[in-house]
């Protein structure tokens, strides 16, 4: 997969962290997320796109109006992936910050993310 389609998939998952509309979130994790990928970061574990939707709606219910942004260019190899984010207030603020490490499936959808939290 070149690293022009990884990082189409990575801008599609960020945006689909960062949608609160249920239908338009599971159109863009249609186009990003395998049917049984794996997402895993410290609060839990979700397998399938439909648990993954669940907890990013959640999420924004937790934290309304924080957005998820990339703070580097996205770094790829032999079907691995790593990010480094910023959850973003709505006053521009740092929430949260963190890398994520990822695994693309062979039709070129997500298979694994693991997020790690910084601070």
């Amino acid at each position: 997969m070149s690293a022009e389609a990884v990082k189409s998939v990575i801008d599609t998952y960020v945006s689909a962290w960062n949608e609160t509309d249920a239908n338009a979130l599971q159109t863009r994790l249609a186009d990003c997320w395998d049917a049984s990928g794996v997402y895993t970061d410290p609060n839990i574990q979700t397998k399938g796109r439909k648990q993954l939707a669940d907890y990013m709606l959640g999420f924004h219910q937790n934290v309304p109006s924080a957005t998820f942004v990339l703070t580097d260019n996205v770094v790829s190899h032999h079907g691995q992936l790593h990010i480094r984010w910023e959850l973003v207030g709505p006053n521009r603020q740092i929430l949260q910050n963190g890398n994520s490490f990822g695994e693309v499936s062979a039709d070129g959808k997500l298979a694994r993310m693991t997020g790690f939290f910084a601070n």
